[in-house]
């Protein structure tokens, strides 16, 4: 399986940068041209943290209606934790990232913890760059990964509070690279159909499946099965929370017996897969727990391990086309 998906993602990369032929670079927003980057793609990859150019800030600002976005540069002890955090990710990952990363930028107050964006050069070919919130190098993975979880629930009962356990070891940097590496090779690779509508557009995809996707996705934000959560997962104060955290039980006993390894994997396929690749790394390659509580007045009311899950179990495989071979 892991072969027929490299295959895949190989025959789709190519058809993407031939249908490219239909749209120019020069319709392409500013923001996705890589002409207005600075490169530093033969740097090593550590190397490649630097200022997010003017154009990418005020396109942030515009798009979360955020004025307060600013560059923020690593000290020397957060550049280890970056170096330290690269050097950890798979190979297949890794080799995308070498040929295709351009920045690293870190923006203070950024809403939510990471971006994996995308931009082309003039013959189509897709590069990527990152953008951190520096806020996560101060917590660890358990404590980013608690506090995420409950911006998804309206706090209609204050008694009950959401855990994540991810240990104490993993820093919180570690988990938001893991997800946002999935993202940018997913946009090279092709695991799923697209990552984002707009690359759909600009690269001209129309397939509306892969491997990975079939059993599961009908279109880019539905699922085949309907659960209590579907359509109802909203993160980061970014839309208002529709799930109240009085229903949380019931939400997480939905989420054990979905193919999902978490609420915020099954907001889309793209999500899907880098929550999927991110828990997989921690859990089965770090040797880290991933465990969720949900607790009311430190009374433990319900608890699973997501990659424990049957349902989770024989998606894994799929992953492969992440882990092995160069591009």
């Amino acid at each position: 399986m892991g072969k027929k998906n490299m295959a895949s993602s190989q025959i789709i990369s190519l058809t993407a940068v031939l249908t490219f032929a239909c749209t120019t670079v020069h319709e392409l927003p500013k923001i996705h041209q890589l002409e207005n980057y600075r490169s530093d793609i033969h740097m090593p990859l550590p190397d490649r943290t630097h200022a997010p150019p003017e154009i990418l800030l005020r396109y942030l600002r515009k798009l979360d209606n955020k004025r307060d976005y600013e560059l923020y540069m690593p000290s020397r002890y957060e550049k280890t934790i970056i170096r330290n955090a690269i050097a950890l990710l798979p190979k297949r990952e890794k080799s995308v990232l070498q040929n295709r990363l351009i920045g690293i930028y870190f923006i203070k107050n950024f809403t939510g913890n990471g971006l994996c964006e995308w931009v082309l050069d003039r013959s189509g070919m897709v590069y990527i760059f990152f953008v951190f919130n520096p806020s996560a190098f101060g917590k660890t993975a358990s404590e980013l990964l608690t506090e995420k979880e409950n911006t998804c629930f309206i706090k209609d009962d204050t008694s009950i509070k959401i855990i994540v356990d991810c240990g104490k070891k993993i820093p919180g940097f570690y988990y938001i690279l893991l997800h946002e590496t999935a993202h940018a090779a997913d946009y090279v690779l092709n695991v799923t159909p697209y990552v984002d509508e707009d690359f759909r557009k600009f690269m001209n995809i129309e397939r509306a499946e892969t491997e990975f996707t079939k059993n599961y996705w009908i279109g880019y934000n539905t699922t085949k099965e309907h659960f209590i959560f579907s359509n109802k997962v909203y993160f980061y104060n970014i839309g208002k929370p529709k799930l109240k955290i009085s229903q949380s039980v019931a939400v997480y006993k939905a989420l054990s017996r979905s193919p999902f390894a978490t609420l915020y994997g099954s907001i889309s396929w793209a999500e899907d897969l880098a929550e999927l690749a991110a828990y997989n790394y921690i859990t089965h390659v770090m040797g880290e727990p991933f465990r969720i509580y949900v607790l009311r007045d430190k009374k433990e009311l319900f608890s699973f391990y997501p990659m424990e899950s049957p349902q989770i179990i024989k998606r894994l495989p799929q992953l492969e086309a992440l882990y092995s071979g160069g591009i």
